[in-house]
């Protein structure tokens, strides 16, 4: 889908939380049995940005390639994964999730700028204009940074 970043090719998405690296939950926690999760950090927490990946580039992933370590918790597998990825148009991904640290971003870089969202920040250099229900970019080339008080969805408009 291009756009104001134009064609996607490069997404970089992380979700991690370590309150499971202090507070480990009791062994009798859903959590810690294989059986019934299915997975651990990744199919957790690495899932929401896969899922939002694909919903914004329109198409699914076609290839992928992942590692995986354990030992900073109680979880015996899928501790901490990094996984490659890539799309049915070429475009390539990394998503990476962990219970042993802590952090939140996403970003989607393109052929003529990026968006990126980190703690809570909204990061944009665009190569055209935009206007939007949540906010506007009206200065082409030029980076902007909006806090998350400034991503609120406001009233319709035209626009």
């Amino acid at each position: 889908r291009d756009g104001v970043i134009g064609k996607p090719c490069l997404i970089q998405a992380m979700n991690a939380h370590d309150i499971y690296l202090r507070n480990p939950p009791p062994e009798a926690n859903w959590r810690r049995d294989p059986a019934k999760v299915g997975g651990a950090a990744f199919i957790q927490l690495a899932v929401h940005h896969l899922n939002l990946a694909s919903w914004m580039l329109g198409q699914g992933i076609q290839k992928v390639a992942a590692l995986s370590s354990c030992g900073n918790t109680v979880f015996a597998k899928d501790e901490t994964t990094v996984a490659s990825a890539l799309f049915a148009d070429g475009a390539a991904a990394t998503f990476t999730a962990s219970y042993a640290t802590s952090g939140n971003q996403f970003a989607v870089h393109g052929t003529e700028g990026f968006i990126r969202m980190f703690d809570g920040n909204l990061t944009l250099k665009g190569a055209r204009p935009f206007r939007g229900k949540v906010f506007d970019y009206l200065e082409p080339s030029r980076e902007v940074v909006l806090t998350s008080g400034e991503l609120k969805p406001r009233a319709e408009r035209d626009i």
